[in-house]
């Protein structure tokens, strides 16, 4: 019994599961530079408290535990153990589901019969649209385990092969259809009568005849010569809180069209629907109350002590669903408790459960969630207004007021977090940030918000001292939080050199670009990308102002620059020289032709700088880009956006502090030229029909035209490219009708005006 007890302990009764839809087309994976919604890998560095900078957008199980350390609350080693399970559910949302349990059970069953029978665990709803989990794991291991111990003891006979059928018919409800298993014959032995009262009534439980499945478990609860009795006795409680679960909640209908039925019809209708609400609700409260009554009765029992752990866990259940407020509150308490909880698990997946019910519910009622647990003054109400807060868009005000009750350093660390240049008291935060020790666990969070505000304020000879202090020993961090501040320390660069080296950065995983929960990808089964995992590349900050706020005439002196490692040299050189052709500065196009050939062989730029060698190696290579790239750009086959170049507009990057007057003003009329000579397949349709009206002779005139109106098709337009496009198409093939070029171009390409966004 006490195996039974064991299997049985799974707290969920079971689980909505939503289906995510993904949107059709290939994915792309992009390295991750900082992490947004949950602590870096590896996570368990987190859960024994190397926090780093902790950001305001982590989901609420990342900062729960931020939480705990500034309250000086680690959590212990079986703590961190079960914290580190929640975690990496709550950010895979993998469900509690093993397979391992049906491979247990198809394995035991194939002792005696032979074949795959067809297993479902999940049922749907009436709506077809949902489903939830009818059959758990526990289900397929203790049939695994009985049908193990049934074999062992009575052999493979005509008795084992009937419990088996049995058997087959309890897990064929666990999806649509199936029957109950008939009663055995009068002269079967006793196991067998026994196990079979057992199979019946957890088929009907499958069934969904839940009233029919309690009967059934209360007579073997009843039957103290069955060895399923206090297994019965525990599942009768399970039945309410399932019966209860599965009462569809009625809401009014109030479309128009229903209100206008109402108002004509008088008020019946409504006063049906509000009855019709208050009588479900009414009937989910009683099962829920019978089901608290039965579970105590077994806490009470001394004889069922093998099933307490489980019995807690559904009055837990049981708890999270009749009286949630009153639920959050005991697990928000249990949750910074001192002592060690040993199911910190459950309290925190459930804790963290009700909270998101909380906003959900806001949200469709248009309301602000409730956060601040005003009737109780306990660290579990803090706990919540903490999380709350911290997570709020507009939370300085209250995140300050606490701070001066309470003095903690949780509040503290909120509110310097939420502070701005003009808040109230930025001299006294500032000050407080400056005593907190290098080896408090709000340090890293709190040098960050320091910095960011002595910039903001433009004190950045501070801002600077304080960093250099930081980044020297940034190695005992994790790669986000050593990101962070090279992405301070880039606004505060004095010249390109400081620039350059702090803007390379490593990533801190790869994610698939639908993987809007950062679970994260190590690229071990791709051999060409795991080069990059150790690489340095340029994040979004440093790329903002390569592309949108530096002239060509630095840019090229980034790519000069003798610090850079050879494949963001690469990028550099890439970019200088399609701007310098795009932008007609022939001199630093031809010098940087020999650069291309050096570290971007694979392009063939031909050593003849002329307009005809540009404009094929442009048309023919649709990696070239104006801009230098995010991360490893177009170097490998994951890349699928646009070819050649979208030009980027309305920046709202700041020019980096070394740059001159004059070489900003350069700087924005270069912008403004890229702007004009709109996208890339316009510039490059227009270049081409401007090369073939004064060189139709050329041997090549024939390609370029052909290449042109490929980019078209493929590469960024704007209203002005179904024009050109036409046009290089239009000389290709009156000019050339036999060309093999001409055959390769049956159509040309853009959209109309009225088309564009």
């Amino acid at each position: 019994m006490k195996n039974i007890a064991k299997l049985l302990s799974l707290f969920v009764l079971f689980s909505f599961l939503v289906q995510s839809v993904m949107g059709c087309g290939p994915g792309t994976v992009d390295p991750l530079f900082s992490f947004s919604r949950h602590v870096d890998y590896p996570l368990k560095n987190y859960a024994k408290g190397n926090l780093g900078i902790v950001p305001t957008s982590y989901g609420r199980m990342s900062l729960f535990l931020f939480y705990r350390q500034l309250n000086n609350l680690p959590l212990s080693a079986k703590e961190q153990e079960q914290y580190l399970s929640a975690l990496s559910k709550r950010i895979s949302h993998s469900s509690s589901s093993d397979e391992k349990a049906v491979e247990q059970w198809k394995t035991s069953r194939a002792k005696v019969f032979a074949g795959n029978p067809k297993l479902e665990k999940e049922k749907r709803f009436p709506d077809g649209y949902f489903y939830y989990t009818n059959c758990l794991d526990d289900a397929f291991r203790t049939a695994a385990n009985t049908l193990d111990a049934r074999i062992k003891n009575h052999g493979l006979n005509k008795h084992l092969k009937e419990w088996l059928n049995g058997q087959d018919a309890v897990f064929a409800n666990c999806g649509e259809g199936g029957k109950i298993p008939k009663k055995v014959a009068d002269n079967a032995p006793d196991w067998l009568k026994k196990d079979r009262a057992y199979q019946i009534a957890a088929a009907l439980l499958y069934s969904g005849k839940d009233a029919e499945a309690r009967a059934e478990f209360q007579r073997i609860a009843n039957d103290t010569g069955s060895n399923w009795n206090k297994t019965a006795r525990f599942v009768v409680a399970r039945t309410y809180i399932r019966e209860a679960s599965l009462i569809d909640d009625v809401e009014p209908d109030y479309t128009p069209e229903s209100q206008a039925k109402s108002a004509n019809s008088s008020t019946n209708v409504t006063r049906e629907v509000a009855k019709s609400v208050d009588q479900k609700k009414n009937e989910k409260i009683e099962l829920y109350q019978k089901a608290e009554a039965k579970l105590k009765e077994i806490l009470a029992d001394s004889s069922m002590k093998d099933f307490h752990g489980s019995a807690n866990r559904l009055l837990g259940l049981v708890g999270f669903r009749a009286k949630p407020r009153d639920q959050r509150r005991k697990l928000a308490e249990a949750l910074v408790q001192k002592s060690e909880n040993a199911n910190l698990y459950n309290d925190l997946v459930d804790y963290i459960w009700l909270l998101d019910k909380t906003d959900g519910e806001a949200s469709e009622a248009g309301m602000q969630p409730e956060a601040k647990e005003t009737e109780k003054a306990g660290l579990g109400a803090d706990l919540t207004d903490w999380l709350s807060t911290y997570q709020a868009k507009d939370g300085f005000a209250h995140s300050l007021d606490k701070w001066k009750q309470t003095r903690s350093l949780a509040w503290f660390v909120a509110a310097l977090s939420k502070a701005q240049k003009d808040s109230n008291d930025l001299a006294e935060l500032l000050n407080e940030a400056e005593k907190i020790k290098a080896e408090s666990p709000a340090f890293a969070t709190a040098k960050h918000h320091q910095i960011r505000l002595l910039i903001e304020t433009g004190k950045r000879a501070e801002a600077k001292q304080k960093l250099n202090e930081v980044i020297a020993n940034s190695d005992k961090y994790a790669r986000s939080t050593q990101n962070d501040f090279l992405s301070q320390r880039i606004q505060l660069a004095e010249n390109l050199d400081e620039f350059l080296k702090f803007a390379q950065r490593q990533a801190a995983t790869f994610v698939w670009n639908a993987d809007a929960n950062e679970e994260g990808d190590d690229l071990k089964d791709d051999k060409e990308m795991a080069v990059w995992k150790d690489r340095p590349m340029f994040d979004d900050d440093s790329v903002k102002i390569f592309n949108e706020k530096m002239p060509l005439s630095t840019l090229r002196q980034a790519a000069l620059n003798p610090g850079l490692p050879k494949h963001l040299k690469k990028f550099l050189v890439i970019a200088v020289w399609t701007r310098a052709f795009v932008l007609g500065n022939r001199t630093i196009q031809t010098e940087f032709t020999p650069l291309m050939t050096k570290f971007a062989p694979e392009y063939k730029v031909s050593a003849a700088n002329s307009e005809a060698n540009s404009l094929l190696a442009v048309g023919r290579n649709p990696k070239f880009q104006i801009y230098v790239p995010t991360g490893y750009g177009r170097e490998s086959d994951f890349y699928y956006e646009g070819d050649w170049w979208c030009v980027q507009k309305g920046s709202t990057a700041n020019y980096p502090n070394f740059l001159t007057a004059a070489q900003q003003a350069e700087a924005a009329s270069e912008q403004n030229k890229i702007v004009a000579l709109g996208e890339s397949a316009t510039f490059l349709a227009r270049r081409a029909v401007e090369f073939a009206n004064k060189n139709m002779t050329h041997p090549n005139t024939p390609e370029i035209l052909h290449l042109a109106v490929s980019s078209t098709r493929d590469g960024c337009k704007d209203p002005n490219t179904l024009e050109f496009s036409k046009a290089a198409f239009d000389i290709l093939h009156k000019r050339f009708p036999r060309s093999e070029w001409t055959k390769k171009t049956p159509y040309f390409f853009g959209e109309s005006e009225d088309s564009q966004e």
